[in-house]
Order: C-alpha cells, then sequence, then structure tokens
C-alpha cells in the first residue's frame, strides 16, 4: 500500500510516463483491489521492459513500487551506466556467482550502498544508511557516522548461495 492518494497518483503518473517513452510493462501492478480494504491506496509491483539508460524513468526515482528492465552488454558497461548516466548514489545491487565480478562491481559503482546477491542492499541498523551524489541522505544524516562526515564511506551486503 501508499501511504496516501497523493503518492499513489505519483507513482501512476510515473508508469504513465515511462509507458510514454515507448516502453513495455513486463508485470502490470495498477488497478489493484483488496478485498476487505476498500479505499486504500493499493499498487502492486510494476516492471518495464525495454528501458534504455537515456529514458527519464531510468534516470529518477519513482518512490513506488516499479523497476526497470535494462539491458547491458557486460558488467563494464553497467558499471559506467550506474556511474554516469544517472545523478542518483543510493544503492545497486549485482545478482552473481561470479566472486571476481561481484568484486569489481563493489569497488566500482560510486552509491552508499553495494548489494551482491540481494534484490535490495539494505544493511542492517548498526551499518551507515549511506547515499551519495544527488541522492542526499548520505551518513551525514545517519546515526554516529554523522561525525564521519567528510569521508567516503561505503557498505556492502553479500549473501552468497
Amino acid at each position: 500500500p501508499m501511504t496516501t492518494e497523493e503518492g499513489r497518483e505519483t507513482v501512476l503518473g510515473w508508469i504513465e510516463m515511462g509507458l510514454k517513452e515507448v516502453t513495455k510493462l513486463a508485470l502490470e501492478g495498477r488497478g489493484v483491489n483488496v478485498k476487505g480494504y476498500p479505499g486504500r491506496f493499493f499498487l502492486a509491483p510494476s516492471i518495464f521492459e525495454e528501458v534504455h539508460p537515456d529514458m527519464q524513468i531510468a534516470k529518477e526515482e519513482a518512490f513506488g513500487p516499479v523497476a526497470n528492465l535494462i539491458r547491458a552488454s557486460g558488467l563494464d558497461e553497467v558499471i559506467e551506466w550506474i556511474n554516469s548516466k544517472t545523478d542518483l548514489g543510493h544503492s545497486a545491487c549485482i545478482l552473481t556467482s561470479d566472486g571476481r565480478a561481484a568484486r569489481k562491481f563493489i569497488r566500482e559503482v560510486n552509491v552508499g550502498n553495494v548489494g551482491v546477491n540481494l534484490g535490495i542492499p539494505q544493511p542492517y541498523a548498526f551499518f551507515p544508511m549511506g547515499s551519495k551524489r544527488e541522492s542526499f541522505f548520505g551518513i551525514a544524516h545517519s546515526r554516529i557516522d554523522s561525525f564521519r562526515l567528510f569521508m567516503d564511506q561505503k557498505t556492502v551486503t553479500v549473501r552468497w548461495v
């Protein structure tokens, strides 16, 4: 559920903007009604396919249950896109069984939180909740790490199966 109707309408507008950019919804999350909860602000996940890094929906965040699938030719292209095609730097994750690729990704992406084999790289409460670049809410706003304001930190969360 979204917190407010205004929030839901903002995300619905975001989805409409994505559809105008000639992308395709692989998963449709609009129009959800949950039995027993009338008048609530529900949205199911929506996933866009065929997204290009230069599209508006790839450069900004929807702040709702919306994901973009962007195809790349390899890891170097992915890292280059993360570091240069968006001004945001909150988090990024990689799904891989290749330790070398994971280490390269961890070292080279310019974000505050890195996940390996995790859908969302959310660190435990005792780690700083860092962000970089235009994501703003970096370690300066996070617990004891506000004292480490001028350090360039990165939190990495990894799950190997």
